[in-house]
Formats: C-alpha cells, sequence, structure tokens
C-alpha cells in the first residue's frame, strides 16, 4: 500500500504542482488533494494519512486551525504536517507552531526542498512507528504477566524490564569499559538492532565518531567521580535524519557502593527543538529576506564594540538606503518590491566577508558592519564595492530595473561606542549622501551632527512660531521701472521673533 500525503490548499494550480512533487518522490507515494480544508477533514474521518501539506492562508480557516481539528482526533495526533507560507508571515508561522506544525517551506516551493522534507519527516514517523508497534507487542505479550507473577516464563524477562521495554525513552547500561550491559527496544530500533544484538557490543559503533567521543568523555567522568550528568542535549543521525535528544547520565554501583557501570537515558525533543529554534528565528530575522533584524544587528554591534576596545581593532557600521525603491514597489506591486529587497539581500550577503554582518532594518533600509578594516581606504573599496553590485540590473516580472543606494558609515570606536549612537550618525551620513546626489557614501563628520542640530532647533522654533501666531501675511507691489505702474503684488511671510 502506497504511503499517502494530503495536500490542501485553495489554489488548484499549487494543487496540482505539489502533487506532482509527490510523484517526484518515489512510486510508493501517492497524492490525495484538496482545495476545500472542510471537505478534507470530512475525508479525513474515514481515512488516513501519513504526511499533512498545508497551505496557510485558505478562505475557510486558516493551515493552524486545520491542523489544530487534524490534533484534535485520536487519529491525527502524531501524523506530520507540513505548513507553506510566505517569508513575511511570522505570525503564521507562531500560530501554525502553537497548533503542531511540524515543519515549514517557504512559497515559492522549491520541489527538491519539498520532497527532501517530506522524505525525512516520513521516516521519522515510520521509525517512531516501528518503535511503538515493538512496544505494543511486548506490551500484548506480556499483558497477564502483571496478574500470574513476575517474570515472563518465555522470555524471562521480568515487570520491570517489559515496563523498561515500552517507555519511549532510550535507556542503556555499559560497563566500564564501555560494553553494552542492556539498552531497551526504544533504543534498540533506533540502531535497526534487536536489544540481544546490542548487548556485548561497543555502542562508539553506532554512532559518530564526535557524539561517541562525548559519550565516553561522560561516561569517564561518571565512572570516576560516582557522580551523575544531568540535563544536557546530544544529537545523532538516525535513517537521515538528525534527532536531538535530553540525556542524563548516573552510575551504576555494585552493593560497595563502586561505579562499575554508566546508566544513560535520553528523551527524544527533536520536535520541540524546532519549535523553540523557529521561535528564536523569528524573533531576530527579517522574514522576507532571510536577513537579521534590528534586534539581532544591536547585539552584533555591541559584541563588535567589545571585540575593538579589547583588541584595539576598527571596524564600520553602514546603513544603506535603495534609492528609486519606492517608484519600483509603487508601479509594479509589492510582489516586485519584495522580489527586488529579496535580490539586494542576496547581493550584499555576497560582498561580505567571512566575519562581517548585513541586516535589514526595516522598509528599504539595510546596515552592514565591516569588522577588521584597515584605515578608510579599506572601508571606501568595500563601499565602491557594495554600490557596484546594487547597480546592476534586476530582472523584475521580465523587465530589467537599475536602482541605486546611498550608504552612510560611522567608525567604530572613532565616532563612538554606544550602538544607538552610532546608528544616529549613520543616518545623518547616509541622509548627506541623498542630499549630494544619491547613489553614493559619506562618512560622519561633526559638521554634519551640528547641521542636523541646527535643523531640529529651527524645525522646533517654527513650531513654537505657529503656536504663538508670529507669522505674519504682507503684500509688497510689484512695479514696472519704466512705466512705474503696478503690475503685481508678492505675497510674503514674516516671521516676527
Amino acid at each position: 500500500m502506497k504511503t499517502r500525503v494530503l495536500i490542501v490548499d485553495d489554489r488548484p494550480t499549487n494543487l496540482r504542482i505539489y502533487a506532482q512533487f509527490v510523484t517526484l518522490m518515489g512510486d510508493q507515494y501517492s497524492a490525495v488533494t484538496f482545495a476545500d480544508p472542510v471537505e478534507a477533514l470530512e475525508w479525513l474521518r474515514s481515512n488516513s494519512v501519513e504526511l499533512l501539506v498545508v497551505d496557510y492562508r485558505m478562505p475557510q480557516m486558516t493551515g493552524a486551525e486545520f491542523i489544530r481539528k487534524v490534533r484534535a482526533r485520536t487519529t491525527g495526533n502524531e501524523v506530520p504536517a507540513i505548513v507553506i507560507t510566505a517569508h513575511q508571515d511570522r505570525e503564521c508561522r507562531l500560530s501554525a507552531l502553537d497548533a503542531g506544525a511540524t515543519d515549514f517551506l517557504q512559497s515559492p516551493v522549491s520541489h527538491v526542498e519539498f520532497c527532501k522534507r517530506a522524505i525525512a519527516l516520513l521516516n521519522q514517523t515510520k521509525r517512531s512507528g516501528n518503535l511503538k508497534d515493538r512496544a505494543s507487542k511486548i506490551e500484548r505479550k506480556h499483558a497477564s504477566v502483571a496478574q500470574t507473577g513476575e517474570t515472563d516464563p518465555q522470555t524471562g524477562k521480568s515487570m520491570l524490564e517489559q515496563i523498561i521495554d515500552t517507555i519511549p525513552i532510550m535507556i542503556n547500561a555499559t560497563d566500564v569499559t564501555g560494553k553494552c550491559l542492556f539498552t531497551n527496544a526504544y533504543q534498540s530500533a533506533l540502531f535497526d538492532k534487536s536489544p540481544d544484538e546490542l548487548v556485548g557490543s561497543d555502542f562508539a559503533e553506532f554512532f559518530e565518531p564526535k557524539t561517541a567521543e562525548n559519550s565516553k568523555r561522560r561516561n569517564d567522568v561518571v565512572l570516576k567521580s560516582g557522580e551523575p550528568i544531568p540535563h544536557y542535549e546530544e544529537k545523532f543521525s538516525s535513517d537521515g535524519v538528525e534527532l536531538t535528544f535530553h540525556c542524563n547520565k548516573s552510575p551504576l554501583l555494585n552493593h560497595k557502593g563502586e561505579a562499575i557501570g554508566v546508566l544513560t537515558t535520553a528523551v527524544d525533543i527533536t520536535a520541540r527543538k524546532f519549535a523553540e529554534e523557529h521561535r528564536t528565528h523569528l524573533a531576530l530575522h527579517d522574514m522576507l529576506t532571510g536577513l537579521p533584524n534590528r534586534v539581532l544587528l544591536s547585539e552584533k554591534v555591541r559584541s563588535v564594540i567589545e571585540h575593538c576596545k579589547k583588541n584595539d581593532g576598527e571596524a564600520a557600521l553602514l546603513l544603506l538606503d535603495l534609492d528609486r525603491f519606492k517608484v519600483i514597489n509603487d508601479t509594479r506591486g509589492h510582489h516586485s518590491g519584495d522580489t527586488l529587497l529579496r535580490e539586494v539581500a542576496e547581493r550584499l550577503t555576497a560582498t561580505l566577508k567571512e566575519d562581517d554582518f548585513a541586516a535589514r532594518i526595516g522598509g528599504d533600509e539595510f546596515a552592514v558592519i565591516l569588522t577588521n578594516v584597515n584605515g578608510a581606504d579599506s572601508i571606501t573599496s568595500r563601499c565602491t564595492k557594495i554600490l557596484k553590485e546594487i547597480n546592476k540590473p534586476y530582472s523584475i516580472s521580465g523587465v530589467d530595473q537599475v536602482i541605486g543606494a546611498s550608504i552612510g558609515v560611522s567608525l567604530i570606536p572613532e565616532d563612538g561606542d554606544e550602538y544607538e549612537e552610532l546608528l544616529r550618525l549613520a543616518d545623518l551620513a547616509m541622509y548627506d549622501a541623498k542630499a549630494n546626489g544619491r547613489n553614493c557614501y559619506r562618512f560622519y563628520s561633526s559638521g554634519m551632527n551640528e547641521i542636523a542640530q541646527a535643523d531640529a532647533a529651527l524645525e522646533g522654533e517654527l513650531r513654537e512660531a505657529l503656536n504663538q501666531n508670529q507669522f505674519t501675511l504682507d503684500y509688497q507691489p510689484i512695479v514696472d521701472a519704466k512705466s512705474l505702474k503696478y503690475v503685481g503684488l508678492e505675497a510674503l511671510i514674516r516671521w516676527d521673533h
């Protein structure tokens, strides 16, 4: 029987594309498609699937609501669910996570990414299902042991061993040399082995070298100290899927209180870690471009400031404002504007060196941190390179578009050692670049600050003048110099202050 993938999307074109993606996954997979989520829920009452692929924005209900309804049913509680969202749908992703989404795909969806994510989730679910099937068989086989005695007459297993075998937690015991003394069904299934095959073997054979080395190091600490190592995380791969486990190690003691081995327990927290990491990513990154946002920028600038202080180094903060972006966004539409911003982000990232940093801080504004610079000449060279990349034509909806950028530069630590101040000074320099022809860069100078302060003071005085009625309207005649006749009037606003 084929593995079924349920696809729910109100757009017929997307349904056809995603169904084709499922076909590309292999002959063992089949797609079931619905344009109406209500109909899909009704169909699920009498049918089952192994994977859900749901668009977030649908007229009848959101993807989060659909998943929540599926999760409310006992038969759909553990079916993995992929939600398809747009770049900027931060709140949508959080809502979907709360509803029980397992993974996300970003629209437009690549067939390579679709197939890779879907197969990985299906393999992970299959492995989990195999574990539960094995646990269920053990439970059924020994259901009467609790009533008739403490030991299974066929397997010789005690009731405690049977209980341990049914727990969805990795449990194993090793001796002082690292040889396996005991392992439960859950762990042996992850290695695709039976418990009997694992007993007596070295666990290092089944782990990646780094994981095996970490495990041995921790075992040595437990054996030498006689103390447990609680609450640490470890990653390893199973069926090509990277899993994260919350682990604990404790000493196995003999009757003399001597450590003769190590007991290890590990709980699979992969889904929880994914949700935590995704939430953190959403909080620190711009959803449209994938670049860090203003929050992460502030952390990075503060880190660079401290590094410069300790190492007597130099760095630069660049603020970029795109020229002519608003024209393209207004005339070609927001979708074209978004495409342009993503392309700018990619080009900007391509100009960075290893320790440099780029962020989108809002609208058509970006920030760049240049680290390990050596004087103004090196910064000038980098600014020129950035402008050259941004000035290259962009193909937007089949039409080449050209934009520029105005760049303001503040120097770290020469111009300041506070994030907010450096940002303000770079902003002043950027507006000076705009005032001097655009598509150029300007370094901050003290004169810019004086001009800005004077402009701000003048603006405040003008507002006060309006409130105090200090402006008067006067008319002045215009006289022809030859005829001395009045030929017109000019209106003048006078400021009495």
